[in-house]
């Protein structure tokens, strides 16, 4: 992981602007735009959808449209057959940072971590990383020694890989909890500048900024911004207004920023996810493609790979 020194929010702006001008618009043909982007797969319009099992066709029809955007996924499950997921995607050249869903259901907690593990060992080649729950601290489903120890659990399964294997959380719950850095092989930190209110114009030196609070308190550890992006519809938080163009528009200078500073970085997400709104959940839509698979957003061509 390159680490760079800190900057200011004008160098920053000035980063994505010469980045961005090197750069022709040229749609999502071509060299891959984005270092990596959360994936849960298309078609899910309801939380029965969500539960039900994932046909391995509609994931590789998913891998391929996104193949072309990146070469990286995130995942956040090895349930419903998103365990075939990491096979279709090495089929199509693609790594995948493997999620394993961790909550205050020990049962199925537990089956979770088995299946991983099983995941990895069948096909370690395919497999970048793997992240041991996804804000479980911040939703209150574990404390910090029950994710540090489905962590070790994870580790000892899976030992003689060489995969590295962390946990994601926002990055106010990193600050709060170095035991997670310590028990992590690499943080993933989510920084979603939305979510604080942050205008679209201060959203790529805002992500900078909390990148550079984390690696000063984690010297040395690798970093992985596990999420990061703009909604484009949902509630006007402060200064941030989501809309197509601003999500477009952070997203792009974004992603100048992160291949000026070497991060290795997910953009969340990949498809719309509108079930969540039943369940009171997040009323955003961040897919860069719609739920039924049309793009949503024009990606500047950043010669990532």
């Amino acid at each position: 992981m390159k680490r760079c020194c800190r900057v200011s929010g004008v160098a920053v702006r000035l980063l994505v602007l010469l980045a961005l001008m090197a750069c022709p618009a040229t749609g999502m043909a071509g060299t891959v735009p984005l270092a990596g982007l959360s994936y849960s797969p298309s078609g899910i319009f309801t939380y029965a959808d969500l539960e039900t099992q994932v046909d391995d066709a509609r994931m590789r029809t998913d891998l391929t449209q996104l193949s072309a955007v990146t070469k990286d996924i995130r995942t956040y499950t090895v349930a419903r057959t998103i365990d075939h997921l990491p096979a279709i995607a090495a089929s199509l050249g693609m790594k995948v940072t493997m999620g394993v869903w961790l909550s205050s259901d020990k049962a199925r907690t537990e089956a979770e971590i088995a299946n991983a593990i099983a995941v990895v060992k069948a096909d370690p080649k395919a497999i970048a990383r793997v992240i041991v729950g996804n804000e479980t601290v911040q939703r209150g489903e574990m404390d910090a020694d029950g994710v540090a120890a489905a962590m070790a659990t994870v580790r000892r399964g899976i030992a003689g890989t060489g995969i590295p294997v962390g946990t994601a959380e926002i990055w106010y719950i990193w600050l709060a909890n170095p035991k997670l850095a310590a028990a992590s092989d690499f943080i993933a930190v989510h920084i979603i500048p939305y979510w604080d209110g942050v205008t679209v114009d201060d959203a790529p030196a805002y992500v900078a900024k909390r990148y550079d609070e984390i690696a000063q308190r984690f010297p040395g550890k690798p970093i992985v911004i596990g999420e990061t992006g703009w909604p484009s519809s949902g509630p006007v938080r402060q200064g941030a207004v989501p809309s197509p163009e601003n999500e477009a528009r952070f997203v792009n200078a974004f992603a100048a920023l992160a291949r000026t500073r070497g991060y290795t970085y997910f953009v969340i997400e990949a498809y719309d996810q509108p079930w969540k709104t039943e369940r009171g959940e997040d009323p955003c839509s961040w897919g860069i493609f719609d739920v039924r698979r049309t793009p949503k957003i024009e990606l500047v061509q950043l010669n990532q790979r």
